[in-house]
């Protein structure tokens, strides 16, 4: 259940290309001094150009402010530049100057929630940061279109405005029991593509470590280092293994699993007792089945005693997901739940989480025929007694489709509720 904290890299043709950009040499070796209050401090204050570029500044446009900072030095140097030589510039770069002022200006007055001069309200700034998420994947792209001000940027200029890179957490998908000097990873290389452009943006942690790990098998030490920290938490396997356990982990949400099997394959080896295991994981396809002939051997073996794996894509079926699955084997879950020392776990989307834990609600009430009460009073004891754990993220990438799925799922709940009540006339 522990936590791998990861330092990504930036892709080294946007480094180079950032480089070029403010026109630095990538092997130069400089200083950088920081006044106190500019943001989070550098590794170290000398170093050359690449490096502050590949390992500590973020070179990714930003999703919660479109590079505003960034956007509103460009304008600014725009602006000095403007007022020191306007009586010096010729027709075409006065034209040129106007030109990028203007779009620059409009930039930074919607990335700001701004009104335009005219008083017309523009898109709002959500829009704007969408807007500007497919048009730019990076911050040299970025200043390709803005060249006047970015003849004038500096190093120290893109040490103050720019966002420092920020690590990423991934499950331990290994148990250190069984592999003391080795930490295993399950991780999707992101990729998202955008409607009405070409760009494709690749998820930088993701795309680091798939790097990393073909440069591991191809020899090239150098490339395959990566900066890896642990974080421990309390999401962890109970320390009586006879215990029953529910796991629950579509797609890559099986990495903290992967390792509470591990160890429930050691303990197996040293003659321990195992309770019962039921494993629940979704994914589209067969091809998208993570570790499958891992999990099938598992169940072979007796460490997984219930392997329920639901498809989403399949041809010609309808799609099911995990909580599909619940509700199928609503008896056998029900005899889990109903046990003293069963222990839960939940791994991946919020949402999704939250699915399956409405269904092990309904399981409670309509196959355990507990009341609403009783059967929150069994979740909540669960809870109380870390019985019932949860590592979750919330994401939701198309907004329509996020309020679409919350007002369906609202729906649901009256009629669940409904029926619940069960038939009542009035007079």
């Amino acid at each position: 259940g522990d936590h791998a904290k990861v330092m990504p890299s930036n892709f080294p043709a946007t480094v180079t290309a950032m480089c070029k950009s403010i026109g630095l040499a990538p092997d130069q070796w400089v200083e950088v001094k920081m006044k106190q209050g500019m943001g989070r401090q550098l590794t170290t204050p000398v170093g050359r150009v690449q490096d502050f570029f590949t390992f500590e500044i973020d070179l990714a446009t930003q999703d919660s402010d479109g590079n505003l900072p960034l956007f509103q030095r460009l304008l600014d140097l725009d602006r000095e530049f403007e007022m020191a030589q306007s009586q010096n510039l010729d027709t075409e770069m006065k034209t040129a100057l106007k030109y990028e002022l203007f779009r620059l200006e409009t930039m930074v007055e919607e990335l700001s929630g701004q009104v335009t001069k005219g008083g017309e309200l523009k898109a709002s700034k959500k829009e704007a940061i969408s807007a500007l998420m497919k048009k730019y994947l990076d911050v040299p792209s970025i200043l390709s279109e803005h060249p006047i001000a970015t003849s004038k940027l500096t190093l120290a200029d893109c040490v103050e405005v720019l966002p420092r890179l920020k690590p990423r957490y991934y499950s331990i998908a290994s148990a250190c029991e069984l592999h003391p000097d080795r930490l295993q990873l399950t991780v999707g290389v992101l990729t998202v593509k955008y409607k009405q452009t070409p760009n494709v943006r690749l998820g930088m942690c993701s795309s680091f470590l798939a790097g990393s790990t073909v440069s591991a098998e191809s020899g090239n030490p150098a490339s395959a280092f990566v900066r890896m920290g642990v974080n421990t938490s309390s999401f962890r396997l109970p320390t009586d293994l006879s215990s029953p356990v529910i796991m629950v982990g579509p797609g890559t949400g099986i990495s903290p699993m992967l390792g509470f099997l591990q160890a429930r394959e050691k303990a197996m080896s040293e003659g321990r007792q195992l309770g019962p295991c039921m494993v629940f994981f979704g994914c589209r396809t067969e091809a998208d089945f993570l570790h499958r002939e891992q999990m099938r051997e598992w169940e072979k073996v007796g460490i997984i005693t219930s392997l329920q794996v639901a498809f989403s894509r399949l041809p010609d079926q309808p799609k099911e997901y995990v909580q599909h699955r619940i509700s199928k084997i609503g008896g056998e879950v029900w005899d889990f739940l109903k046990h003293e020392k069963c222990h839960y776990y939940v791994c991946g989307d919020s949402n999704m989480a939250e699915d399956v834990y409405e269904e092990l609600f309904r399981t409670a009430t309509l196959v355990g025929s507990l009341s609403h009460k009783d059967a929150w009073d069994l979740f909540r004891k669960m809870k109380e007694e870390h019985r019932f754990q949860n590592d979750t993220w919330g994401i939701v990438s198309d907004r329509e489709e996020g309020l679409a799925r919350q007002a369906e799922k609202k729906f649901n709940q009256a009629a669940n509720w409904l029926s619940d009540l069960g038939e009542v006339s009035l007079s």
